[in-house]
Formats: C-alpha cells, structure tokens, sequence
C-alpha cells in the first residue's frame, strides 16, 4: 500500500496527531506534535483522512518508551508515550482552544491545570465486561475499532489493590470454570465493577439468569480487601452495569471515605469520580471559587451522593440538590445526616425536569452543574437565564462539551476561572471546572 510522510502539527480532541495532505485533515493515533511520520491512508472521506502510523520517522523529544505490553493494541491510553509535562500542555491547549471555537470567547481567561502527583494507579474504580478469551476468563476491554480484547489484570491506570483483587477474581473463576455470558442463553458472568477507598474494596458481580454458586461466591468474598460483595441479574440488551437490583452477598452494604472534615457512605451502584485524590482536589477548587461569599441559596444538579452539596454547604444559607438516581439520593440522605447539617435538602427527578419550577418559585444565587453525559437542555438554559441566577459553578469531564455548554449561557454570563483537572493520565480527558458569573 501507498505510504505518504506528513509532520504532525498539533493534537486532537482523542489524543491522535493531526497533519495536513494538500489542506485535507488527516487523523493519526499514536503520534505527537512535530514528529514527522510515515503513514498509510486507512480511511479516506470527503471531510477528512484517518492514517495507520508505519514509522515514527523523527521523534517528538518528548516521546518516551511505554512499559504497558498491550499499548500497540489498546486505545486508552493515546498520551502514553508522551511525557507528562507535556501531556498537561496539549490539555490546557486543547482548553483554550475549545473556549475560543465553542464558547466563541476571544480573551479566554487564565486556566490552571491540576495534574496527578503520580500518573500511574490513580483509578478507584473500574466497571469491565467479563470474556472468555485464550481458553481463560478475564476481566477486560473491547477495543471500538479492532474488536481486540485488551485484558485489564495488569492496567496500570487502576489503583494497586484493585488489580490484585481483579487477579484474584480471575484465578477463582478459571478454577471453579465460571462461564461468561451467553446472549442466547441468557447465562453466565457478564461484567464485574469495583472501588476502593482507603484499602477496602466494594465488589460487584453481575450475571445471567443462573447467577454464581455459594461456593464461589464465598471464594470472591474472601478475597483480600474485599470487605462489601453484591450480586446483580442483568439479561438486558443495554450494556448498563447497573440496570439490575444488586443484593448484598457479604459484608459491608455500604463503603465509607473520609474528605477532612466529612465522613461519607456510597453504595455499589451510586457514582462518584474515578480518582479520588481529584476529586478532593476538585472540592478544594470550588470552595476557592465561593471564597469570601456566604448565606447563598444553591442549587446543585446532578447531586450525586450529595459530596458537593456537602463540601459547598459552608457558604450556603440552604442548598437544594436534584438527582436521579434513588441509589445516590438514599446515600446523599445519609450523608447529610452523618455531617449533621441541616441548611441542605435533596429532590429525586431529572434536572431539566425539576429546575424550571424550583427557579419560578425560588431565587438561588448559585448553581452547580455536575453535567455527567449530553448537552445541557434548553429547559435548564432557559431555567438559568429567566432566573438570573447570579454564579454558575460547572463541571464537565469532557473538554468539547463543556465548553459547548458554556458557550449557550456566555450572552447572559462571563467567564471568570477555569480549572482542569486531570483526573485520567495518558488519556486526553479532562475534567473541567468552569465558573461563571451574571454579566
């Protein structure tokens, strides 16, 4: 096949290189910026070329070797061969650059980056389909391209017990020859998930109809660190890890953190962010945001199991938190009760629901959006403009779609601070804070 040689001149919003052949983008993973490559043209539309990288011909001096054995195949991971100084560089680029194309700010204000004190086991969590793959089962990731099965036992973005407790896992289903799901039957291991907080880890397994014996079950429950095992039946056709009704198997129903000052209680299926350090980190970065304000009215979308609200609750006269999930609001309700505090309440429905008559009949001086996935909606824009909601405080863990969503209220707001956090090392992702303030 034909190879073309192309100069990489800046990053994309995935982490892939982006070069030029007679002014025709052309999309190449695994390549940095200013490194000449060979290529092969693997796909060619009228928009745009994507290339197979055949050799790096002349190096990025910020490329280094990658120590992961499933770097060729996996797609996780498209910065792990670029140091990390500059990894956090292309981030706050990409920042400044999605602010100035979608928010259509041309003064794009000063952006801190947080970066990770050590970019390797930083995840807390992780959610895995269960396969049977080179005659075992093994936790792990179908790629979206290649269909390769990337095997997880040794990732190492996940926290360092969690991999043991994956390994572990793995040796108790080959040995007791645990099948995995079979779409036809509606039988077998179909994924697991996992998170750990201070050592203890929250197990959960979700299967067909035939679910797990006692005997194994009682294996993975001693487990070391396993101290919280659920079990959940899912035969749905959505690849959604907590669609079923988890029942506790053993131990704790609960795990509990503690963030300084607070102690809190999160169940199997309620979410909270993957790396825990950034999240605190997160916290810290809001409070700073709401320095020197006090008595606010709040409201917080997205409440989750009501950290934020918690962590905000200082600066608050009252915060009203709308969630979902019954999972996060039963453990928000606990937690609030836990701190003692007594200014904050919660509401269960969907935000764009909820916002439009809480916003008729209440004036709030803040709100905190935790946009977890989509664009926000026309109702809950609305909702914020006709309410003349004095200070938004939004997060996103996706660069393009927050700033796509700050770019519908930027007529009505100013942009006073953005903060990234890089909450994944190696990816591109990044999770933003962004405040806004009532022009």
């Amino acid at each position: 096949m034909k190879t073309e040689i192309v100069t990489v001149k800046k990053s994309g919003i995935n982490g892939e290189g982006i070069a030029y052949i007679n002014r025709n983008i052309v999309f190449i993973p695994g390549c940095f910026v200013d490194e000449e490559v060979e290529i092969e043209i693997a796909k060619d539309t009228p928009t745009y070329k994507l290339g197979k990288l055949v050799n790096v011909i002349t190096p990025s001096k910020y490329r280094i070797k990658s120590s992961c054995r499933q770097n060729k195949n996996c797609l996780g991971c498209p910065y792990i061969e670029l140091d990390y100084k500059k990894q956090l560089e292309a981030k706050k680029e990409l920042i400044v650059e999605s602010v100035r194309k979608y928010a259509n700010v041309k003064n794009v204000p000063a952006i801190d980056i947080v970066g990770c004190e050590n970019i390797y086991n930083t995840q807390n969590s992780f959610q895995l389909p269960v396969a049977y793959f080179n005659d075992r089962i093994y936790l792990g990731i179908y790629q979206r391209d290649t269909k390769y099965f990337t095997i997880m036992n040794e990732c190492s973005r996940y926290d360092k017990i969690l991999l043991k407790v994956i390994k572990d896992l793995e040796e108790i289903l080959n040995k007791n020859k645990v099948k995995d799901y079979n779409d036809k039957f509606k039988k077998g291991l179909r994924f697991a998930s996992g998170r750990v907080f201070e050592g203890k880890v929250q197990l959960s397994l979700i299967t067909g109809v035939d679910k797990l014996s006692g005997k194994v079950l009682e294996e993975i429950a001693n487990i070391d660190n396993v101290v919280s095992l659920h079990l959940s039946v899912n035969t749905t056709k959505r690849q959604e890890f907590n669609e079923g009704r988890f029942e506790k198997v053993s131990g704790l129903s609960r795990l509990e953190f503690i963030d300084k000052d607070h102690k809190f209680v999160i169940a199997p299926t309620s979410k909270f962010n993957t790396n825990t350090k950034q999240a605190f980190s997160i916290s810290k970065a809001m409070k700073n945001m709401l320095n020197g304000q006090h008595d606010l009215n709040a409201i917080v979308l997205n409440s989750g199991i009501g950290y934020i609200s918690i962590n905000i609750s200082e600066y608050c006269k009252k915060v009203v938190g709308i969630e979902s999930s019954r999972s996060d609001l039963d453990d928000a309700n606990n937690n609030v009760k836990i701190a003692r505090l007594d200014n904050i309440t919660f509401e269960k429905g969907e935000a764009e629901e909820m916002l439009p008559p809480l916003t008729k009949k209440n004036e709030f001086d803040l709100i905190v959006i935790n946009q977890l996935d989509g664009a926000l909606s026309d109702d809950i824009v609305d909702s914020i403009i006709k309410g003349k909601i004095k200070t938004i405080i939004y997060m996103n863990k996706t660069v393009t779609a927050a700033t796509k969503d700050v770019g519908l209220l930027t007529k009505y707001y100013n942009i006073e601070q953005i903060v990234g956090f890089d909450v994944v090392p190696m990816s591109p992702n990044l999770s933003c804070v962004i405040k806004l303030v009532r022009k």
